[in-house]
């Protein structure tokens, strides 16, 4: 104990001395359940069987983007940024969206259908219009470059995948 600085010790009890004056961030002085601190990122996720599939949709609001994830097998999938355009020249009560992917499959136009729609839905719905970060894993979309996925070959059946998840994120909505 040579090497140690003159009235500095590590013991048990210094330390749990200095814990227990450390205030928590963000806790009040009565740490009862009215005043227990909140994780800052609103977090919800719920499941569906969405035309005969188990479907999982987690919802968070960060500070400056919302995150949603739509699994229909459990993995991340695509990922994809969607915002609302902000130009000078789009008048007052118009909105444009852009949607662009950043990991994942580039060539599914049903993809930029679900994340304009999604974008679109939270940007209506919250008091400051957020951008979107989305993940998209859906089941029976195409493998390859010519072929066709089942959810594109029937529109019916994507429509109502897409009014299905809408109607999820609406009512399970967490940000505000």
């Amino acid at each position: 104990m040579e090497d140690q600085a003159p009235g500095f010790s590590l013991g048990r009890s210094n330390l749990e001395a200095i814990a227990g004056s450390i205030p928590l961030a963000g806790a009040a002085a009565d740490a009862g359940p009215a005043n227990k601190p909140k994780f800052p990122v609103a977090t919800r996720q719920v499941a569906a069987v969405i035309d005969g599939r188990h479907t999982e949709i987690v919802l968070m609001a960060y500070a400056d983007h919302t995150f949603i994830v739509v699994s229909q097998n459990n993995k991340l999938g695509t990922l994809m940024y969607a915002a609302r355009d902000q130009d000078k020249y789009i008048t007052e009560g118009e909105a444009r969206f852009s949607v662009s992917t950043l990991l994942g499959r580039r060539d599914d136009p049903l993809h930029d259908v679900f994340a304009r729609q999604i974008v679109e839905l939270v940007c209506s719905t919250s008091k400051l219009p957020l951008p979107v970060v989305l993940s998209l894993s859906l089941l029976n979309t195409p493998r390859g470059p010519n072929s066709e996925s089942e959810l594109m070959a029937d529109p019916a059946s994507a429509r109502s995948l897409l009014k299905a998840v809408l109607y999820l994120i609406r009512e399970n909505k967490v940000w505000s």
